[in-house]
């Protein structure tokens, strides 16, 4: 057994490991979007379902004398693969188009075969032993799998990535891969000269009985029949709807942080542990425990869609990755219950991959093209609880012995949310969902039904965010109201005998649970509010403009200083300033600029981009504007809402560079910052990095004298637009004539990565000086607080004394600076817990 073990550990481990490796390797070429990794994990499943295929026609069709000697020979095939780095001037991209079928086609032809065999070595070696050792299990060989690729995807980020770069990595992969080479021949050869080959592939009662083996009786697996057309379609469906989890949880995370294999390998790391701890035995599946959990996470995951960013990063990674565990454990739970005999293994893989592959091509293929929102997790986690449920009810004669279980389920629910309204009215501040706003003593009972009627009628509890604590406190009542339901659903008897509700209780309350999920979760996805007018998505995420009228409530010590006649107080005493109508871009979550639609007031230098920002200071006090003798040359990267454009006047030029085709159609569309620039932008769509390449390579520098680094996807960093290498390019394509070098600006605002120690780093490694702006938010004035950096070697523009009184010197605490290259970049020192 040793040697099938160490094989199909060796397998599995360059399995996974290629996955986060071939993902970084690619990332810095199609923008460092989320949707790199989302169409990689489309490839590796898609991969893993011919994978299994092969390994279920091999193992089936052909003689077993002869499946060794065909697999030997297609691995053999596979070194003309090797090194499995795709080439970068082949395969980057020149245009902005949607990128998703390169880079399948890309992985297909560089890694394809290699990736293909892999996948297909774990179920074909479990085939293998369990004919050369009839009446031994092969599944514990599946766990040992699942614990090899658990190993891979967390040594990826915690290790490999740390000691070296991923151009090593490629050059480690492929040691390994000839080693895996080595060993699976040696299995291929041992099995092809096993009694069980000498015998045409079946068990001879002799040879079993000389070699202490079980003898085969007449209902040997061999002559088990097939598994019904209702069965496998239940393991397609919790596989499939297992799989859509996954990469609806990646995209969570990662499209407000950063495409990065830290964030990419916690979830798959989860959805592995699942398989581990399913299938190592399946006693460890407990449906009580788990389906305990996965009811009280669910309330934890409509909480966490509510409050999105605005919640701190280890609470996102706490709660999404704990439902995401409970969704894959009872799927996996479910399946491992279902699981066929060891003769129809390969089939049951086969239907487990091709699941797997149908819910990535849901996620990474389907949902970009059916929704403008990203709503394939709410589709995913509604899928996993009905799917669980319908398990259930295939395997209702083994749910007979606990018929009290669902009914539980159901009375936990309604506990949860008796408590829940019971807490809200007696609390002091309520929910400001709105049915609580107006409970007087006495009407507790009809508010109660109006929260119920709404759930019902596809609405869900929203949140208004303040200043003070009332969100959280809110929100940790509604977690101790679930956990209050839950254990008492589960410990407590209600007076109920064994046998009483069943069938007919039971079938009914957790499929009334499941319909109000449901309808709680399609009121999170229809309630885009009425300030919406205009929704989009693409490769790139997910784009939402919305107007509305602005006001601003000044605080005592403004207000002290303003003008009678230019605020108003309202009946509760409170003075406020109407700004007028205003019109906002959001990219996922995150505001990406504003314009306000009062002719007077169109031109601001609104959101981030204030006169006193960092941006600002370089545009306004850059020596060559103060002194005069010419016109600012000014490049940017990130279109947004155009704001950047106020800064250029008459004779100006401005280059833009968008990567992101939908960016420019809304800013020209729904913004007139643009049209109104008398410098007449000019926006370059696709990857600024490549562009710039481009041009390079045609010499055709720009000489800028301000280049402005503002790339964000939501609020996640596009870490190959801060390396080494790229700020080199930068350097280039600026004006560095003697006495009027070119400044660098670059925006590090960000809610969960600290970006300082990355812009220190290249101020060393470039040897300039770096001066670091943080503006704070001024709403009379339009401004949103933001964190600008400057590099250059501009002494004239440092030592103006406007620019001076600005700077924000680095404290003495602060992290040490880090140098992120091409080769080597890690995020994980530099995340804010």
């Amino acid at each position: 057994m040793a040697r099938f073990a160490v094989t199909i550990f060796l397998s599995a481990f360059l399995l996974f490991q290629i996955q986060p490796m071939i993902g970084k390797y690619i990332l810095p070429w199609f923008g460092g979007s989320a949707g790199v990794w989302t169409t990689c994990m489309l490839f590796f499943q898609v991969l893993l379902l011919l994978g299994y295929a092969y390994a279920h026609l091999l193992s089936s069709r052909v003689p077993w004398k002869w499946q060794g000697v065909v697999h030997l020979i297609a691995l053999l095939a596979s070194v003309a693969f090797l090194p499995i780095g795709p080439d970068a001037d082949t395969w980057k991209p020149t245009s902005a188009d949607d990128p998703a079928g390169r880079i399948l086609f890309m992985l297909l032809v560089n890694i394809g075969l290699p990736y293909f065999l892999l996948s297909a070595t774990g179920p074909l070696l479990q085939s293998w032993f369990s004919g050369a050792n009839p009446g031994r299990s092969p599944y514990r060989l599946y766990s040992l799998s699942n614990i090899g690729s658990l190993l891979a995807l967390a040594s990826y980020p915690l290790l490999f990535e740390r000691i070296a770069g991923v151009s090593t990595h490629v050059i480690w992969w492929t040691y390994g891969f000839i080693a895996f080479l080595l060993a699976c021949g040696w299995c291929a050869i041992r099995v092809a000269r096993s009694e069980h080959a000498l015998h045409g592939g079946q068990d001879d009662p002799a040879v079993a009985a000389v070699e202490g083996q079980p003898v085969p009786r007449e209902d040997s697996p061999v002559t088990k029949p097939r598994p019904s057309i209702g069965r496998i379609f239940m393991w397609l469906m919790l596989a499939a709807s297992a799989s859509a989890m996954l990469l609806a949880t990646t995209n969570q995370l990662t499209q407000e942080v950063a495409s990065v294999p830290f964030l990419w390998v916690i979830p798959l790391i989860l959805y592995l542990l699942s398989f581990i701890i399913c299938f190592d035995n399946e006693r460890w599946y407990i449906r009580q425990v788990y389906g305990a959990l996965l009811l009280a996470s669910v309330p934890l995951a409509v909480v966490m869609l509510e409050v999105g960013v605005s919640g701190e990063l280890w609470v996102q990674i706490a709660v999404y990755s704990t439902v995401l565990f409970a969704c894959c454990m009872t799927c996996h739970g479910e399946l491992v219950k279902t699981k066929p005999d060891p003769s129809h293994l390969t089939l049951f893989y086969l239907t487990v991959s091709a699941g797997g592959a149908i819910g990535g091509a849901f996620v990474a293929l389907a949902a970009p093209n059916l929704f403008n929102g990203y709503y394939e997790y709410q589709v995913a986690l509604v899928a996993c609880a009905a799917i669980t449920f319908l398990a259930w009810f295939v395997q209702r004669r083994e749910l007979d012995k606990e018929p009290i279980l669902l009914l539980r389920y159901g009375l936990a629910l309604f506990i949860g949310l008796f408590v829940m309204f019971t807490a809200t009215v007696a609390y002091d501040e309520p929910f400001s969902y709105w049915p609580f706003e107006t409970v007087q003593e006495g009407d507790e009972a009809e508010a109660f039904g109006v929260v119920l009627s709404d759930l019902l009628a596809t609405r869900s509890f929203t949140f208004e965010y303040a200043e003070d604590k009332t969100v959280e406190i809110q929100l940790l009542i509604l977690m101790m109201v679930w956990v209050i339901g839950v254990t008492a659903a589960f410990f407590a008897d209600f007076g109920l005998k064994k046998g009483i509700g069943k069938p007919v209780v039971c079938w009914v309350a957790t499929p009334l649970a499941i319909l109000i999920l449901t309808m709680a979760l399609i009121g999170q996805v229809t309630d885009s509010g009425d300030d919406t007018i205009l929704q989009t998505r693409n490769f790139y995420g997910v784009m939402r403009v919305e107007e509305y009228d602005k006001y601003v409530w000044p605080e005592d010590d403004v207000l002290a200083t303003m003008d009678p006649n230019d605020y108003y107080v309202n009946d509760d005493g409170d003075a406020y300033v109407p700004m007028g109508r205003i019109r906002r871009l959001i990219h996922g979550r995150i505001l990406h600029g504003f314009q306000f639609l009062d002719e007077e007031k169109q031109q601001w230098h609104s959101s981030y981009y204030a006169e006193k920002s960092g941006v600002g200071l370089a545009l306004l006090r850059h020596p060559k504007r103060l002194a005069g003798d010419g016109n600012l040359n000014i490049g940017l990267i990130g279109l947004g809402t155009g704001t950047v454009s106020t800064y250029a006047g008459e004779g100006d030029t401005l280059r833009i560079y968008e990567i992101n085709p939908e960016v420019e159609e809304v800013a020209r569309e729904f913004f007139t910052y643009l049209e109104a620039s008398p410098a007449k932008p000019k926006v370059v769509l696709g990857d600024a990095r490549i562009q710039m390449e481009l041009e390079k390579k045609r010499d055709a520098l720009n000489n800028f004298d301000v280049f402005i680094v503002d790339a964000f996807s939501s609020d996640a960093i596009p870490l190959h637009l801060l390396t080494r290498e790229c700020i080199q390019l930068y350097f280039d394509h600026l004006n560095s004539e003697t006495g009027n070098e070119g400044l660098l600006v670059i925006h590090i605002s960000n809610r969960f990565v600290d970006l300082n120690p990355v812009v220190r780093g290249l101020a060393d490694e470039f040897k300039c000086q770096i001066a670091r702006f943080s503006s704070s938010d001024d709403d009379l004035r339009g401004v949103t607080g933001s964190t600008w950096v400057v590099l250059t070697r501009n002494e004239a523009f440092l030592s103006d004394p406007t620019v001076k009184r600005q700077i924000s010197e680095y404290s003495k605490g602060a992290r040490p600076p880090v140098l992120w290259t091409d080769d080597r970049t890690s995020m994980w020192e530099l995340l804010k817990f």
